[in-house]
């Protein structure tokens, strides 16, 4: 009986010990704004990274369109709708909500990379590998790099 209270201990402390190096994810935040005065518009850009500090999960962008052109903003939704629907239907992974109101166009938008098929990205777009590692999952480092040479501001 003691034996089996000693072993019921010594795993429970195990499975104690185990737990809790378990990594939690957080969320970084890139941020970005900008000012075309040529075109006449203005984006603004919100991209929450999901990580567990090494590994990126999901990026949540919000992106917003500013114009006085509706047939700009019209191309806009578009574009915007045609882009990330060929992204999904490729490699999976994106849920997006677009949409057109007023004199703005937000494109809200989830990429879960855990369910992309990330290796078959990585083949079609080779310069997407300095952003991955040898697991081919993207890296939190490679990501914020991706948005900062974007122009974004990104928390450390």
């Amino acid at each position: 009986m003691k034996n089996v209270l000693k072993f019921s201990v010594l795993t429970l402390g195990v499975v104690s010990m185990v737990g809790c190096g378990a990594k939690e994810d957080y969320s970084v935040k890139c941020t970005m704004e900008s000012n075309d005065v040529i075109n006449n518009y203005s984006t603004s850009s919100i991209y929450e990274i999901i990580t567990d500090g090494e590994i990126v999960k999901k990026v949540k962008t919000t992106e917003t369109v500013i114009s006085e052109n509706e047939t700009f903003l019209d191309l806009m939704e578009e574009q915007l709708s045609q882009n990330y629907e060929k992204m999904d239907e490729s490699y999976g992974g994106y849920t997006t909500n677009i949409s057109k109101n007023g004199n703005k166009v937000v494109s809200e938008v989830e990429i879960d990379y855990e369910h992309m098929d990330v290796e078959s990205l990585l083949e079609d777009q080779p310069s997407m590998k300095n952003y991955a590692n040898d697991n081919n999952q993207l890296t939190l480092e490679g990501v914020k790099t991706i948005y900062k040479a974007m122009g974004a501001t990104c928390e450390e």
